[in-house]
């Protein structure tokens, strides 16, 4: 039967973040660096916002050492769940299994852990969290490396990781910046965006990440406006630097330069790897220090990126006692706990008729599907892929075997139409990416030990063009505006096959569940156009069958706000806002307003 939670909601009006910061004294940092800067010469300092070039050191990205300041090669990983390359250490759940779970705690320990593991790594950078693309595409080929197209969503999940990774010792990397939302023709395409939809969605995680104190911020390979990414004055120095504070350096994406002297005016601090892939062109290093000396780069250009980089270094702690770099260390611990722990609370039930599960020791089992072969080998592989192209496999499972359970392992959405509408198909268990741990994960749920207790992230269509987004051959206008995802489907009145934030919980008789009350708010009717209502807050409840429990969201300012294109602020609009509560953006349990004057 369902779990029956009774859910009491309070609303806290607050001016702090709903994440609980760790303290990084910027102030002091750059009281370090400040010194350090005195003591390089003008060939330091480019050595020190230049990579050494691609393939030439032990990491996917290096600097070089600079002996007066005691400043080592810096070397930056990939990736946002692990070290790539790395051959004793753990692979980490992508971030949309973590933004599945809804559980800041296991958010933050993922963090954790993946930083432990970078220091212990000797890896001074680890390229992620990712916060674009956001997913406003549904078929984005990256989105499974960020927390899915809610921007609240992501934006807390980005601010627990970084805590997470940076009080670890590691300086965390916010990527990919900016408006980088697909794949196809990424290094080419220009993405063209109105301001509101900038601020309301895409920068909203970016925000969140400079105020969990984030040391560095990649930007992308697409062009915005017209402009490459990586020498845009608007989005990196107005946006990034003026407008959120951004206290650390903006580095490229690899080979994502474009220019010498535009990128360095226009406010990128640091060029990854330092050339491109073939070793022939580098855009910094020697050509940086020409732009220097003949006056196109002032020399208090070159130290404010010095002073970034090196402020960020000093920021986490770097400067006493790092490890040496070793990316072939040991450095998994019991971290794998975390793994099968957001592998198991991002499983997300999708149905569950005539409680086929929790599995109750069946007689006879079978296992169908990719997730059966042992030991591939090619022959079998490609007849197997050949005679089940017509997707007739599952159907004919279904017909033999009337307590069929779907388990889809996906990166994202996945139209399920066909599926549900086999009579056989009792059950659908949405499991993503659960990494090294997935089976045991799996196991979990399916035999009862743990009830599922993940949410959608995003919004399952009944049809792929329901999503009003698709990935382009060209620019990107962004036409939708404020409209993915579940804001979509709500303003237009479409109706998904399971919406955002859904997901079913079981309860076994004996086990505990926990659910994910949510918050969502509707602007008052004066208000300028907007979605019909935004996720405003959540948090995760465990609690035992039948028992209740009380959920307190705190809201910021920005919160109740929107962004005003002409005064170029947000604005709190005055009148009755809907406040609703619930297991998802669909499933309301309480309703009530807020009223600002």
């Amino acid at each position: 039967m369902l779990l029956d939670l009774c859910l009491a909601a309070t609303l806290g009006l607050s001016m702090t973040s709903p994440v609980v910061a760790q303290a990084f004294d910027w102030s002091a940092a750059y009281t370090k660096a400040n010194a350090a800067l005195a003591k390089l010469s003008l060939q330091d300092k480019v050595n020190i916002v230049t990579g050494v070039g691609w393939d030439k050191g032990p990491c996917v990205g290096n600097t070089q050492a600079i002996s007066s300041i005691s400043y080592p090669q810096l070397c930056l990983q990939d990736s946002p769940l692990g070290i790539r390359f790395g051959k004793v250490s753990t692979a980490f759940t992508p971030g949309i299994q973590a933004a599945s779970t809804w559980d800041i705690d296991l958010i933050r320990q993922r963090g954790q852990f993946m930083g432990a593991e970078a220091k212990a790594a000797g890896v001074h950078v680890q390229l992620g969290p990712v916060a674009g693309p956001l997913g406003k595409i549904a078929q984005g080929g990256r989105n499974w490396e960020g927390f899915g197209p809610d921007p609240y969503l992501t934006g807390i999940a980005m601010a627990e990781t970084i805590q997470g990774m940076q009080g670890s010792g590691v300086q965390a990397t916010a990527k990919h910046y900016i408006l980088n939302e697909q794949e196809k023709n990424r290094e080419t395409m220009s993405s063209r965006v109105d301001d509101r939809s900038m601020h309301e969605l895409y920068l909203w995680p970016f925000a969140d990440s400079v105020k969990a104190g984030v040391a560095t911020v990649m930007c992308s390979y697409n062009k915005i406006n017209g402009t490459w990414a990586c020498e845009n004055d608007n989005a990196l120095n107005k946006l990034l630097k003026q407008e959120l504070g951004f206290q650390g350096y903006i580095m490229t994406d690899w080979n994502a330069q474009h220019s010498t002297v535009q990128a360095a005016n226009m406010g990128l601090d640091m060029t990854m790897p330092g050339s491109d892939f073939n070793g022939g062109t580098i855009l910094w290093g020697p050509e940086l220090t020409k732009a220097v000396n003949n006056g196109q780069v002032a020399q208090t250009r070159v130290d404010d990126m010095v002073k970034r980089i090196l402020a960020a270094w000093y920021l986490v702690g770097q400067d006493v006692g790092y490890p040496p770099i070793n990316i072939q260390a040991n450095v998994q611990g019991d971290h794998k706990s975390n793994v099968r722990a957001v592998a198991r609370d991002g499983i997300v039930l999708l149905k569950n008729t005539g409680s086929v599960l929790p599995l109750k020791k069946p007689t006879k089992l079978a296992l169908v599907g990719s997730a059966a072969v042992v030991n591939p080998s090619a022959p079998y592989d490609a007849l197997k892929t050949r005679t089940s192209a017509d997707g007739t496999t599952l159907s004919a499972v279904a017909t033999a075997n009337k307590n069929t359970i779907v388990v889809v392992q996906s990166v994202g959405p996945v139209i399920l139409e066909d599926i549900l509408a086999l009579d056989g198909v009792k059950a659908v268990v949405w499991a993503g990416l659960g990494s090294q741990e997935s089976g045991n994960a799996l196991v979990d749920i399916l035999y009862g030990s743990t009830n599922p207790s993940g949410k959608l992230p995003y919004t399952i269509a009944k049809s792929a063009t329901d999503y009003g987004t698709a990935v382009t051959s060209g620019d990107d206008s962004f036409p939708e505006g404020l409209y993915i995802d579940y804001r979509h489907f709500d303003q237009a009145g479409i109706a998904p096959r399971y919406e955002f934030g859904y997901g079913l919980f079981t309860n076994s008789g004996s086990v505990g569940g926990a659910e994910v009350p949510q918050l969502y708010l509707t602007l008052p009717s004066g208000a300028p156009a907007a979605p019909p209502k935004q996720l405003r807050g959540f948090t995760k409840l465990s609690l035992q069958p039948g028992a209740s429990g009380t959920a307190t969201f705190n809201l910021r300012r920005r919160d109740l706000s929107y962004w005003d294109v002409a005064s170029q602020n947000w604005v709190v609009p005055g009148g009755n806002f809907g406040v609703s509560v619930g297991a998802s953006s669909r499933d309301v349990r309480l309703t009530g307003s807020i009223t600002v004057s």
